[in-house]
């Protein structure tokens, strides 16, 4: 049987927890052109110093693949076509 939970905590919580999970956090603040202009992921490759070749990336619409493809990035679409197609996160283990 499941059992419900509920979470509580204070937003300086959260915002502690999330920057340990995810050190790099970019957004389209950080560049002029919003997806899907290219410019957040190549900012992003620069960020984590990797190349576009052996990046990926995960997206659900034909911005995210647009952005993906000027970038050189292989694309999964989540529901679209792009390099290689997924209905679920789950698969990304297969």
């Amino acid at each position: 049987m499941r059992r419900a939970f509920e979470l509580r905590c204070t937003v300086a919580e959260l915002d502690r927890f999330y920057a340990e999970c995810f050190p790099r956090q970019l957004d389209t603040m950080w560049v002029s052109r919003p997806k899907p202009a290219p410019d957040l992921l190549l900012h992003a490759l620069t960020a984590l110093e990797v190349e576009a070749a052996r990046a990926w990336m995960v997206g659900d619409s034909r911005f995210d693949r647009d952005a993906a493809r000027a970038a050189g990035i292989y694309f999964i679409g989540l529901g679209i076509d792009g390099d290689r197609r997924i209905e679920a996160l789950a698969e990304l283990g297969s």
